[in-house]
């Protein structure tokens, strides 16, 4: 088994373990054949301390490696559980490694937990495996966009209800980092559920991811991270906002402490809901003489909470048909990459923790 062990006080000192796996009892051995990588990835390692991501996969080197969780595929390859047999294929929530072992718990004929001791869970969400061949999200052809889209996508997904259900009056929703994955997601759900609202939708991307902001057409406006101020300006001298249009939504996908301080400083003169998604920018959060603020949006809750109300059919059933939509619209703006080897794949996890993400390509790495 190859794993990639980073160092969680500083991200980019990383090494490639080589070890052994053995077989307790009911345990199975998952051989992963492919993840995604994506700022979602980086997110996780950056936030890894404060939001336990470091948990759910244990190393036996120090303290201060961990691995990073990544979304993908596997096939069982070896079983000590009488209910699981070799060769079953799930998806869920892995290590960049070539392997792992689970524990499973709760088997029945979609998937399983896993309960495995050493796992440090942070929500259930996490710990579920499903068996390919009685999910009915799975297409064979499409096994790469669901690596890539379909954990981003349900953020996404409750994240756009949320907003839509709280936030319908308001005049702007600000996203930044609107060239990433989950922040476009969002912004297309919102483009339809506020049809007809007077809100706009204003993605914040860098000069470098501008057009193609522009071309996927999910927001009403699109301004360079430069130009911030300009705009803010623009905003409140042409403001003739009512008590009803007094709120603004910044939803935070990017992290950096400058550009949260400069939409809320332009905003100062609004009610502001600030929604804290993700740090697609890991530089950017290291700035100390700045002061921001907002409430961390945890997706899990949010499935939970809409789980109960809609109860689990519906909610699946409203989450599959927005899939199936989104995919038909984000498939001609995307191109496929296909990494191989553990060499290549830690050096694409260091450029991507640079920030070093094209968004026109969907990273698929395969140990």
């Amino acid at each position: 088994m190859q794993r990639l062990l980073i160092n969680k006080e500083n991200l980019s000192n990383i090494n490639i373990e080589t070890r052994s796996l053995n077989l307790q009892e009911n345990e199975v051995l998952l051989e992963i054949d492919s993840f995604g990588l994506s700022a979602n990835n980086i997110t996780y390692a950056v936030l890894g301390q404060s939001f336990g991501y470091w948990g759910f996969f244990l190393t036996n080197e120090p303290e201060q490696y961990g691995v990073i969780p990544v979304w993908g595929f596997a096939n069982v390859a070896a079983s000590n559980n009488p209910d699981i047999a070799v060769g079953k294929r799930v998806f869920g929530y892995l290590p960049f490694a070539s392997h792992v072992v689970v524990q499973p718990k709760h088997v029945d004929s979609t998937g399983f937990f896993d309960a495995h001791s050493q796992r440090k869970s942070i929500s259930p969400v996490y710990d579920h495996y499903v068996f390919c061949d009685t999910d009915t999200g799975y297409q064979l052809a499409n096994e790469s966009w669901q690596i890539t889209y379909r954990p981003l996508f349900m953020t996404s997904f409750v994240l756009s209800t949320f907003v839509a259900s709280q936030y319908s009056h308001a005049r702007n929703v600000f996203i930044t980092s609107a060239s990433s994955k989950t922040a476009y997601g969002t912004a297309m759900l919102l483009k339809q559920q506020l049809a007809g609202q007077s809100c706009k939708i204003v993605g914040l991307s860098s000069s470098a991811n501008i057009d193609f902001v522009n071309e996927l057409g999910c927001y009403d406006e699109i301004v360079d991270y430069d130009d911030i101020e300009t705009y803010m300006a623009k905003l409140n001298s042409s403001s003739t906002h009512t008590a009803e249009q007094n709120t603004q939504v910044i939803l935070d996908f990017a992290g950096n402490k400058n550009t949260l301080h400069s939409l809320q400083k332009g905003l100062q003169d609004y009610q502001v809901s600030t929604q804290l998604i993700g740090a697609t920018d890991v530089n950017g959060r290291n700035t100390s003489d700045v002061n921001t603020s907002g409430e961390v949006f945890f997706a899990p809750s949010q499935v939970k909470l809409r789980q109960d109300e809609w109860g689990k059919a519906e909610f699946f059933a409203k989450y599959q048909n927005a899939w199936e939509t989104f995919l038909r619209a984000i498939k001609p703006h995307i191109q496929e990459i296909n990494v191989e080897g553990f060499e290549n794949m830690s050096n694409q996890y260091l450029s991507a923790l640079q920030g070093n993400i094209n968004p026109r390509q969907m990273l698929i790495l395969r140990p």
